[in-house]
């Protein structure tokens, strides 16, 4: 049965927990205990799959208690309960924690997340790749954006919008910045799903404080993989999302569906990040065996990885909290017509993707069996033909 371990230094709360979980019981096998000692213990007889712990808490408070269960059981989703008023503690609970959620947590919410990490779970079958895809903390970022941020914060008249036009740009600083602005520690009614509003809300001192305070972001150091380029994932991420926009225009969506496009055009690639990042020989095993045996990316990298670039990213987005429109859309982008029930999100990023490879490769790239089932055969040339005229960047 699925296990989640409950912790939390206040019996009535542990006592409200259980109360409000009841309706879950034949779902979920449920533990609750009072201290992060009680709590590696637990962990040490039967492992959960999802740990939600309070943030403050005598002896080892609830980030000393996730760092350890990430290094001991790095496959484990990690949740945070926290107050508004602990800020700073937040800041150094990062690292280990894959969502936050505000204190005192209303029954829905925490039930929601509840299903939400165990259907994310189920986005990667690799039980390695779960590994190590949960231990990590941040994407690495282009080293000049990176840079570019930094030395725009440091100004004594930091500008936000040119702060935020910059993370924009940058696959791992979205990804990051949206997990954060979305927990609901920010108690946020309706989710952001743009990266320069995410900044703007968050305001200059705590972004000071994530970049150059909690480090929540890093770079790449060099290139480790032959055949990849952070640079040129990032041109291709950025062509992608714009290109999508642009769909979403033709297709008269509103802005904010337009805005999920270019958000999943800038992240459906995170996953090559993960493993540029993590598993830098099996990744250049991979890109090499695709060019060679003239296969597919992901026939490629789930040949030699165990997995795909897609699923990996999906799965990342989706233990941080990402919505599940972008966390499907990043899973299913190569493979649309497995997805049970595809968004319009999905089906123009798809098509995006596709356009963003050139005119001469489009065709190669794109399913248009899952186009035609969608009724949409007819419109793969209107979009070819405007992926050919100039495109922005849109940012």
């Amino acid at each position: 049965m699925k296990r989640i371990l409950f912790v939390d230094d206040e019996p009535n709360v542990l006592a409200g927990l259980k109360r409000m979980l009841r309706s879950l019981r034949r779902e979920y096998e449920m533990e609750f205990v009072g201290s992060g000692k009680e709590a590696l213990a637990a962990m040490e007889r039967q492992p959960a799959d999802v740990v939600v712990a309070d943030m403050k808490m005598p002896g080892m408070d609830g980030a000393e208690l996730l760092e350890e269960i990430r290094r001991r059981w790095p496959d484990t989703i990690r949740l945070i309960l926290s107050g508004h008023a602990e800020s700073e503690a937040i800041l150094r609970s990062i690292g280990p924690t894959h969502q936050f959620l505000a204190k005192p947590c209303d029954p829905e919410t925490l039930r929601r997340t509840i299903r939400r990490a165990y259907a994310t779970r189920e986005l990667l079958e690799n039980p390695q790749l779960k590994a190590i895809v949960s231990q990590v903390e941040s994407l690495p970022s282009v080293p000049s954006l990176f840079q570019e941020v930094v030395e725009e914060l440091q100004r004594p008249t930091a500008s936000l919008r040119r702060v935020g036009e910059l993370i924009a740009r940058d696959v791992g600083m979205s990804a990051k910045i949206l997990q954060i602005v979305n927990s609901a520690y920010f108690g946020l009614v309706q989710p952001i799903h743009n990266v320069e509003r995410a900044v703007a809300f968050l305001g200059v001192e705590t972004i000071t404080s994530l970049v150059l305070g909690a480090h929540v972001f890093s770079q790449f150091e060099g290139n480790p993989v032959p055949g990849f380029s952070a640079d040129a994932l990032m041109h291709h991420s950025l062509h992608t999302a714009a290109l999508g926009r642009r769909l979403a225009e033709l297709e008269c969506l509103n802005k904010q569906s337009a805005d999920d496009v270019f958000l999943c055009g800038i992240l459906h690639d995170a996953g090559k990040l993960v493993l540029a990042a993590n598993l830098p020989d099996k990744y250049a095993e991979a890109i090499e065996a695709a060019r060679d045996d003239a296969i597919s990316e992901t026939e490629a990298e789930r040949s030699v990885i165990g997995g795909t670039h897609a699923e990996i990213g999906a799965y990342l987005l989706g233990v941080w909290g990402l919505p599940d429109i972008v966390v499907e859309a990043v899973a299913y982008h190569h493979d649309p017509g497995r997805c049970p029930d595809p968004s319009m999100t999905l089906t123009l990023l798809h098509a995006a993707n596709a356009l963003a490879h050139g005119d001469r490769e489009a065709d190669s790239f794109v399913d248009t069996d899952f186009l035609s089932a969608r009724g949409l055969a007819d419109r793969w040339k209107e979009w070819r033909e405007a992926a050919t005229s100039p495109v922005g960047s849109g940012v």
